[in-house]
């Protein structure tokens, strides 16, 4: 190693690790999190069965976070170690490209350590950061198959990551292919590669027609959703997200142009540009259905320019050190911000709860998908917090619950509102927690909410307006606001009295 790498390597470690880890504990799980959690406390054997019948995620991530729970720490901790050790670990294997590929030194470690998609999805307890390593692994083991294409053990390498990837995340099928096809271009094993291959690919396909019918088929639950067209407005937002905004995001891209123009005739900067173009191309073809498309879906793609960018260490003079310093030092600042985002309200309304919520209080949540989160946290009794958790993909939409005290308090969509009034009554206080701004229906309910308490991405409120019956009509009314129909026979608390 040479003396340079000693001295700077240190540091750079010990500044990624603090970047990344910052304050990783301090943050509630949210929806997301709380299903990794409730997947990853099954049985191997129940996880597996429910995954075939209720999900369309392979069952690797899962089982690995299973062993992760076991570790004597808060789960805020332990879900998140192996998200924070992938991330971590494309820093080397980005440096090691860099240096391999290009001969520059740093920029591929530097770039790779401030990477807001990176610094955020670190600290997610979900799949998308080890899919990038497994991407970056890949990809790196496809340099030394072109550089020795008789060598197997590099093509074991890459296939390898294209097992794990996909037996971690339908999303591997954004770079599976591809990978796959130059792995067979470039090695003089093509038998061996084949083999290895197929067994990949063995593994992933009972998964692709779940995915493929979740995302785009007419017949799949979401089917009442009509295709949503990513167009550039929707990928610049993606890549904007992911890179910390809009000015580190287009500065990322033009310097990413000016890098592969420099290094085009290598055949890896032309692996990477064909790796951009299979999601735009996807996605344009056939539109997905499903209504939600975060940026954390594209993570294998708008982080190949961490595997570009240090191309620009060739250009000479001055750019060869400021373009990469530059736009490390542009990146530093949305990583760091990303720590000022404290994601506790889901902890904060558990506190809350002995001291605010009483017998007979209900509680809407808007969206109500995220309910399930709120009830990892709240006191419930230990009953009902089992069943709400045992499968966290069925909203439990109406639920009347226990807290340890074994006061009554209702968990519920606006939706379901008048439902579950119906079934255990308006004795209490009702209060509203809306994620984001208020939508449909919630804000037309705002002239009949009082605020309590606001976080980063969420708010709480109480119902000042006391909710009334229509005997002609049977709706519930909020003034003259119709907010449900009131059937009390309908009415499905999940725990009896």
């Amino acid at each position: 190693m040479p003396p340079t790498d000693r001295k700077v390597l240190p540091f750079l470690a010990v500044g990624a690790l603090l970047l990344h880890a910052w304050a990783m504990g301090s943050r509630a799980l949210w929806y997301d999190e709380v299903t990794t959690y409730a997947f990853a406390s099954k049985s191997l054997a129940d996880l597996w069965t429910f995954l075939n019948t209720h999900d369309v995620h392979p069952p690797l991530f899962f089982a690995l976070e299973k062993f992760a729970l076991a570790l004597p720490l808060p789960a805020e901790w332990s879900l998140r170690l192996l998200p924070l050790g992938a991330a971590l670990t494309c820093i080397p294997l980005a440096e090691a490209f860099a240096r391999r590929v290009y001969r520059v030194r740093w920029h591929g470690a530097v770039l790779a350590a401030v990477f807001p998609g990176l610094v955020m999805y670190g600290q997610e307890a979900r799949a998308y950061a080890p899919l990038l390593m497994f991407e970056f692994t890949a990809l790196l083991a496809l340099v030394h198959v072109r550089e020795q294409p008789e060598k197997r053990r590099w093509i074991a390498l890459s296939v390898a990551a294209l097992w794990c990837a996909a037996a971690m995340s339908y999303l591997a099928i954004l770079f599976l292919p591809v990978i796959s096809v130059a792995l067979l271009l470039w090695t003089r094993r093509r038998g061996y590669a084949v083999a290895a291959l197929a067994a990949a690919f063995l593994l992933y396909f009972p998964w692709l027609p779940r995915a493929w019918e979740t995302f785009f088929s007419t017949a799949a639950g979401v089917a009442g959703n009509p295709p949503r067209a990513l167009g550039p407005g929707s990928y610049a937002r993606l890549f904007a997200m992911l890179w910390g905004g809009p000015v580190p995001a287009v500065l990322a891209a033009v310097l990413s142009a000016a890098a592969f123009w420099r290094v085009r005739r290598e055949p890896v900067a032309g692996l990477i540009l064909v790796l951009a173009v299979v999601p735009l191309a996807l996605f344009t073809a056939a539109p997905p259905r499903y209504p939600f498309f975060p940026a954390r879906y594209l993570i294998t793609w708008s982080g190949l320019p961490l595997l570009l960018l240090p191309a620009l260490g060739r250009l000479r003079p001055l750019a060869a050190r400021a373009a990469p310093v530059a736009l490390a030092i542009v990146l530093l600042v949305p990583a760091v911000r990303f720590h000022a985002e404290q994601r506790t309200w889901n902890r904060d309304l558990a506190a809350m709860a002995a001291e605010r919520f009483g017998d007979g209080d209900i509680l809407i949540v808007h969206p109500y998908y995220q309910s399930i989160a709120l009830a990892y946290y709240l006191p419930l009794d230990p009953a009902i917090r089992a069943r709400i958790l045992e499968n966290p993909l069925i909203n439990y939409d109406g639920a009347a619950v226990l807290l340890n005290g074994r006061k009554q308090m209702g968990l519920t969509s606006p939706g379901a509102f008048a439902e579950l009034a119906a079934g255990m009554g308006i004795r209490g206080n009702v209060y509203v927690l809306v994620y984001g701004p208020p939508q449909p229906p919630i804000d037309r309910w705002l002239v009949h909410l009082a605020p309590v308490q606001h976080w980063e991405q969420a708010s709480l409120y109480r119902l000042v307006t006391r909710p009334r019956v229509d005997p002609r009509s049977q709706q519930l009314l909020l003034g003259t606001l119709p907010v449900g129909r009131w059937v009390p026979a309908a009415a499905r608390p999940l725990n009896a009295h």
